[in-house]
Formats: C-alpha cells, sequence, structure tokens
C-alpha cells in the first residue's frame, strides 16, 4: 500500500495523549483516518519514541 500518511498529536477531552494519523493515496484523496493512544505518553514504553 502505498500511501502519504500526516500525524497529528492531540489531547483528547482534556485527558487522553492521542495520535491521529490521516491516509492519502498517490492522488492526494483521503482515504482513512486512524486514532490510537499516543505512545509517547505511554510510561511502558518510554524512551522507545
Amino acid at each position: 500500500m502505498q500511501r502519504d500518511v500526516w500525524s497529528y498529536r492531540y489531547l483528547e477531552n482534556n485527558i487522553n495523549h492521542m495520535i491521529f494519523h490521516f491516509y492519502f493515496d498517490d492522488a492526494g484523496i483521503l482515504r482513512q483516518t486512524q486514532k490510537a493512544p499516543d505512545p509517547m505518553y505511554d510510561n511502558t514504553r518510554r524512551g522507545r519514541f
């Protein structure tokens, strides 16, 4: 899958640190979005990012 991905960190509900990914195809059309907990704020994974 050949896609450009833009990722943005944000604070959801002033509580959860999240990261939102936007996936664009070769024509620049948004094809998929994904949000997930931001691993930078996961204490069990500290130092990996």
